[in-house]
Protein backbone atom coordinates (compact mmCIF):
# COMPACT_ATOMS: atom_id res chain seq x y z
CA UNK A 1 0.00 0.00 0.00
CA UNK A 2 1.73 3.11 -0.76
CA UNK A 3 2.11 5.80 1.83
CA UNK A 4 -0.22 8.45 0.75
CA UNK A 5 -3.09 5.72 0.46
CA UNK A 6 -1.73 4.34 4.10
CA UNK A 7 -1.96 7.97 5.39
CA UNK A 8 -5.47 8.03 3.71
CA UNK A 9 -6.62 5.22 5.30
CA UNK A 10 -5.59 6.00 9.00
CA UNK A 11 -7.21 9.64 8.43
CA UNK A 12 -10.45 8.01 7.51
CA UNK A 13 -10.12 5.41 10.47
CA UNK A 14 -9.40 8.24 12.56
CA UNK A 15 -12.49 10.64 11.69
CA UNK A 16 -14.43 7.71 12.78
CA UNK A 17 -13.55 7.39 15.99
CA UNK A 18 -12.56 11.22 17.37
CA UNK A 19 -15.97 12.45 17.18
CA UNK A 20 -16.40 13.28 20.81
CA UNK A 21 -18.92 11.24 23.09
CA UNK A 22 -22.72 12.03 23.58
CA UNK A 23 -21.75 13.69 27.09
CA UNK A 24 -19.63 15.99 25.16
CA UNK A 25 -21.60 16.96 22.83
CA UNK A 26 -24.60 17.93 24.62
CA UNK A 27 -24.47 21.64 23.13
CA UNK A 28 -24.42 20.15 19.53
CA UNK A 29 -27.23 17.92 19.00
CA UNK A 30 -25.95 17.19 15.01
CA UNK A 31 -23.00 15.97 16.82
CA UNK A 32 -24.53 13.59 19.36
CA UNK A 33 -23.93 10.12 18.39
CA UNK A 34 -26.61 9.33 21.39
CA UNK A 35 -29.51 6.47 19.49
CA UNK A 36 -32.23 6.64 19.26
CA UNK A 37 -31.86 10.09 17.37
CA UNK A 38 -33.42 13.29 19.50
CA UNK A 39 -34.91 14.62 16.76
CA UNK A 40 -36.45 17.58 18.82
CA UNK A 41 -33.18 18.63 19.36
CA UNK A 42 -32.18 18.87 15.58
CA UNK A 43 -33.42 22.83 15.06
CA UNK A 44 -31.90 24.61 12.25
CA UNK A 45 -30.46 27.49 15.32
CA UNK A 46 -27.96 24.49 16.12
CA UNK A 47 -26.83 23.46 12.39
CA UNK A 48 -24.24 26.78 11.96
CA UNK A 49 -22.85 26.22 15.13
CA UNK A 50 -22.51 22.32 15.26
CA UNK A 51 -20.89 22.69 11.61
CA UNK A 52 -18.82 25.05 12.75
CA UNK A 53 -17.81 22.82 15.61
CA UNK A 54 -17.73 19.65 13.14
CA UNK A 55 -15.20 21.67 11.42
CA UNK A 56 -13.17 22.49 14.24
CA UNK A 57 -12.63 18.68 15.32
CA UNK A 58 -11.36 17.72 11.60
CA UNK A 59 -8.86 20.80 11.62
CA UNK A 60 -7.46 19.55 14.93
CA UNK A 61 -7.50 16.17 13.90
CA UNK A 62 -5.95 17.15 10.65
CA UNK A 63 -3.34 18.90 12.46
CA UNK A 64 -2.74 16.10 14.48
CA UNK A 65 -2.03 13.54 11.48
CA UNK A 66 0.16 16.08 9.70
CA UNK A 67 2.61 16.49 12.48
CA UNK A 68 2.96 12.03 12.13
CA UNK A 69 5.90 10.93 10.94
CA UNK A 70 5.44 7.50 8.69
CA UNK A 71 6.76 5.31 11.40
CA UNK A 72 3.91 6.64 13.84
CA UNK A 73 0.92 6.12 11.47
CA UNK A 74 0.07 2.84 13.06
CA UNK A 75 -3.49 1.07 15.00
CA UNK A 76 -1.72 1.11 17.58
CA UNK A 77 -0.27 4.47 18.35
CA UNK A 78 -1.91 6.70 16.84
CA UNK A 79 -5.88 5.41 15.75
CA UNK A 80 -6.37 3.50 19.11
CA UNK A 81 -5.20 6.57 21.56
CA UNK A 82 -7.24 9.31 19.45
CA UNK A 83 -10.58 7.03 20.50
CA UNK A 84 -9.52 6.66 23.58
CA UNK A 85 -9.58 10.36 23.99
CA UNK A 86 -13.34 10.11 23.64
Amino acid sequence: MSLLRQSLHLFFLFLSVALPSPAATSAHPFLDRERPIRWSRLTQDKLEPDIQEAMRLTRTAIEEISHLRPEEMTYEKYVRSAGEKQ
